[in-house]
């Protein structure tokens, strides 16, 4: 697990968004924005008087080439001392790269969605999901569905492919196919003995990604999964499924 670091003034707003590796960046804006705006709106005297023994206080975190937490938090202090907005930091878990990207994104394009991703307990709220299945290395079926719904998106690939190896000789299935057929038919009896909520439904869709793609390594096609927090027909009339130019399942 990541840890990121939301930014947040006091009217809730979110201000930035940064990486652990990143906090030092953090430090060099908001110094160097707090001093161009104390330069700008006030006179020399009020500087002196108000402002600089805090500005030398801040600048020894300035050069640092890392920065801890707790050097934020001595930072944030110092900064919300003479600062026009006062800053905080809260700190959310993400997996890898692509869920960081993810929540940045959804952060930065839809309306309050810091708030409403806190209020779906700390996950993007997803609408729908849009799976890319290859049938060969041609042709590919996109299936897009509710969130809610990926049971059914799984249940579908693992009944094509298994219709798929039908056409295999049958010794060759057990030379070469037989531990795929296992792992298909051990993620469908967990689908149908377990009650799941979107969390692992999610876990359960990319475990059947990672053996679908082990299986088709030295062909190179992929499963590949894509999340909006779009509805199904927003998706459908968008320009992004038109250019698939695959069947689309709804």
């Amino acid at each position: 697990m990541e840890n990121l670091y939301v930014v947040i003034d006091e009217f809730n707003g979110v201000n930035g968004i940064y990486e652990e590796d990143e906090l030092q960046e953090l430090v060099k804006y908001y110094s160097e924005e707090l001093a161009n705006q104390i330069q700008r709106y006030y006179t020399i005297q009020e500087q002196f008087k108000y402002h600089f023994g805090i500005l030398g206080k801040i600048s020894k975190y300035y050069d640092f080439f890392r920065i801890s937490e707790n050097e934020i938090k001595d930072f944030l202090s110092l900064y919300n001392k003479i600062a026009p907005n006062e800053l905080r930091y809260e700190i959310i878990q993400v997996v890898d790269e692509v869920e960081i990207q993810e929540f940045i994104k959804f952060v930065n394009e839809t309306k309050d969605g810091y708030q409403k991703y806190k209020d779906n307990n700390y996950q993007i709220p997803y609408q729908t999901i849009i799976v890319k299945y290859p049938e060969d290395e041609q042709n590919s079926e996109v299936f897009i569905k509710e969130v809610n719904k990926i049971d059914e998106i799984i249940e579908c690939i693992i009944t094509k492919e298994l219709k798929r190896l039908r056409n295999i000789n049958t010794e060759d299935i057990l030379d070469t196919k037989y531990s795929y057929v296992l792992e298909l038919l051990d993620i469908y009896d967990k689908l149908i003995k377990e009650t799941f909520s979107n969390e692992l439904s999610y876990a359960l869709l990319n475990e059947l990604k990672d053996i679908f793609e082990y299986e088709y390594t030295f062909i190179g096609i992929e499963l590949e999964i894509e999340y909006s927090n779009k509805s199904v027909k927003e998706i459908q009339k968008s320009e992004n499924v038109k250019t698939f130019e695959h069947v689309i399942r709804k």
